[in-house]
Order: C-alpha cells, then sequence, then structure tokens
C-alpha cells in the first residue's frame, strides 16, 4: 500500500507528523523521557490525584479483589457493584437523580448523543467543541448546525429558524480544552428552555476545577439544581486521576441510556482499579478543597508570570493556557526547544485547533511547583526573545 508512505510524507511536509512519546516514569509533575526528567506542562491530572498514595492504593485493593477487569459488558456479567457505589456518589457530587459509567468519556460522549437525537432531529455545536463531540454529533446522523464559539446571539437566531424539527440539543464544552476559556452556561441554558432545547454540558475540563468544592459549572454559576433539560457528562481521566467517563441526568434517562447508547451497551465495563481510584479521589477533593485553592494559586502565578513577558493568556483563569504562535514548525521548534530546558509542553496543531492557530497548550496541576512555573515562564520568555 504505497498510498500510505505517501500519506505520511505530505503531513512530514506539513510539520504535522505525530509521534508517541515513550514516558519512562512519572512522579507527581515530572515525568521521565530519554532518560531526562521533566516538568510536565501537559498533563490533564489537574489535582494531582493520579499519583496520590491513597487513590493509588484503593486501586491496588479493587484489584486484588475485583481482578484486573470486568470481562464483559455491564448489561452481561461486568456490572460490579463497585461501578453502582461511584455512579451513586457521582451523582451525588453533580446534584442529579442519577449517573451511569462509560469506559472512556469519548464513549460517554459517542454513546449519549447518539441516544438523544437521530436522524429527524437538529443539533446546536459550538464551533470549537472536542473531536468526540464532533463525531458524536455526525454519529447521531441528526442534521448538526454548527454556531460561532459561545456567540448566544447566533445561536439564538439558528433556533428561531427551526421550530418545526422534532428534538433539539444543544452541545457545549464546560472549559474548551484547547482554548481553557469557560462556556456561558447560564445564558445557554435560558435560551435552550425557550426554544424547548436539550442542553448536553461536557464537564470533562471543569469537573473538579470550576467552583468552590470543584463541582463544576452548575456551583461555578451559582445554579442549585440542574435543569430537568440538562445532561451532564464528564471523566474520571483528568482532575479524577483515573480512567473512564460518566452522565449525569435523572433516573429515566439513566434507563434509557442503558438501553439505547450503544457504546455502553457493546463495551466491557470500566476496570475496576479504576473504578476504586476515581472513588477514592472524589473521597480527597471532598474532604480537601485546598487542593482547589493551590490549583487556582498556581494558575494565577503562571498567568502573572506570562503576562510579565508578553506572553497574553486567555480571558478565563483556568488550568489551561494556550500560547498561540500560528505556524506548525514555529510551534514545533519552540516544543523541542522547552525540551532541551527541561519542559514538557506539546505542539498542538491542526486537526486538533484550527488552521494557522497551533500551539503550546499549558496545563497546570496543582502538583506543580513555584519554582516549575518559574522555569515554564523563563524558558518561555528565552524562546519569546529568540524569535
Amino acid at each position: 500500500m504505497e498510498w500510505i508512505k505517501k500519506e505520511l510524507q505530505q503531513i512530514k511536509r506539513q510539520s504535522l507528523l505525530r509521534s508517541l512519546p515513550e514516558i519512562e516514569k512519572k512522579s507527581g509533575a515530572r515525568i521521565k523521557i530519554r532518560d531526562r526528567w521533566l516538568s510536565n506542562f501537559c498533563s490533564n491530572d489537574y489535582l494531582g490525584l493520579a499519583n496520590d498514595p491513597r487513590v493509588i492504593s484503593a486501586g491496588q485493593k479493587a484489584l486484588s479483589k475485583w481482578g484486573a477487569s470486568a470481562c464483559a459488558s455491564r448489561l452481561v456479567s461486568g456490572n460490579f457493584s463497585l461501578h453502582l457505589e461511584l455512579e451513586e456518589k457521582l451523582a451525588k457530587f453533580k446534584k442529579t437523580e442519577a449517573c451511569l459509567v462509560f469506559p472512556t468519556g469519548y464513549l460517554a460522549n459517542l454513546g449519549a448523543i447518539r441516544a438523544l437525537v437521530g436522524r429527524d432531529d437538529l443539533v446546536f455545536s459550538d464551533e470549537l467543541n472536542h473531536a468526540s463531540l464532533i463525531d458524536a454529533c455526525r454519529l447521531s446522523r441528526a442534521r448538526v448546525i454548527i454556531f460561532p464559539h459561545s456567540d448566544i446571539n447566533a445561536l439564538e437566531r439558528k433556533l428561531k429558524n427551526v421550530r418545526s424539527r422534532r428534538r433539539k440539543l444543544i452541545v457545549i464544552e464546560g472549559i474548551y480544552s484547547m482554548d481553557g476559556d469557560i462556556t456561558l452556561a447560564q445564558e445557554i441554558l435560558e435560551v435552550a428552555e425557550k426554544f424547548g432545547a436539550m442542553v448536553y454540558l461536557d464537564e470533562a475540563h471543569s469537573t473538579g476545577v470550576l467552583g468552590k468544592r470543584g463541582k463544576g459549572c452548575l456551583e461555578y454559576f451559582g445554579i442549585a439544581t440542574p435543569p430537568k433539560n440538562l445532561i451532564l457528562m464528564g471523566t474520571l481521566s483528568k482532575a479524577l486521576g483515573s480512567q473512564g467517563g460518566f452522565i449525569c441526568c435523572s433516573k429515566r434517562m439513566r434507563d434509557y441510556l442503558i438501553n439505547t447508547a450503544r457504546s455502553f451497551i457493546f463495551s466491557t465495563g470500566l476496570n475496576p482499579a479504576s473504578v476504586a481510584a476515581a472513588l477514592q479521589a472524589l473521597e480527597v477533593i471532598e474532604e480537601e478543597p485546598e487542593r482547589i485553592e493551590k490549583l487556582r494559586s498556581n494558575i494565577a502565578f503562571a498567568r502573572a508570570l506570562l503576562k510579565k513577558i508578553g506572553i497574553k493568556p486567555g480571558p478565563d483563569p483556568t488550568p489551561i493556557i494556550p500560547v498561540i504562535l500560528g505556524g506548525n514548525e514555529i510551534t514545533l521548534r519552540a516544543s523541542q526547544e522547552l525540551f532541551q530546558k527541561g519542559i514538557f509542553v506539546q505542539a498542538i496543531r491542526p486537526p486538533s485547533v484550527p488552521q494557522n492557530s497551533s500551539r503550546l497548550r499549558i496545563t497546570l496541576s496543582a502538583a506543580h511547583t513555584p519554582k516549575q512555573i518559574s522555569s515554564l515562564a523563563n524558558a518561555l520568555a528565552e524562546f519569546w526573545e529568540s524569535q
């Protein structure tokens, strides 16, 4: 298949060729690559829980008790009491009636959105939504209408033109994964209610991060009770330091998803170690709100340092700080030069981001030290001055 070779050559010419970095060891906010320890600024371990001894111990105990895998779909023989305990705890955390856990966040999005809408329906999708949301909307076979990023007026205009459709679903993210800005959840919920639409809120990056207790967008915006037309999605693999995805919703919606979400029905249940680790991580988050405060302190410190060297962070103080360089080559070069200085930040290029907006996507964690953040800022300053 000679065409594969040609395609790869073309990808390389465009400075878009990707490879898998081999992580030899990991410890907190540091990783070892090519026999070198580096400060890791491209992990989504926002609260530093992936290496917490309590979280690791919980996973190990579950491994001994339940084995390494669920070994079947949860509808067959892979539904453990551990899964149900996690779902109950997540529902309580998000103040919803129920919750359904999936093997990954990607599968949660694919399964839930495809179950919510179909060929005769409409999806209104923010133009900066994650690839998993884009794929889910396409697979649903609903008509997908893209609206400009967080543009409430544009969304309302588009909704006005389609009153006759059967179901309407607005799909947004809590914190946008590549830009780090916070959704206008309150305004979007108001527009959705006005036009009888459902809202699907992907909280992959806002769970454990937004709100005083890390409960996400609703806590951040002061919304005490989740509206009936709202479906909350989240992941266990970011601030919770584990693996998996979940949907928080009504009991009736949970029953519906169990019977209609194909990525749930036909996937092996989430492995017990990840379930137990997530349960323990939730407990730590609720008992140690200072972790969230430490994350916010690190965010403020990093933003202040970056502003001093002429790099303008995004509008919202979140752990995701994009340093947009534009071209693919310069972004790759920046990543490589930072690597030589002991800083690991990957170059993010199309199709992960729009053309001509390649960037270093810096992510901060409660595990980072002021010294690590200062080293990052110094390395960026040196690169900036050399251009």
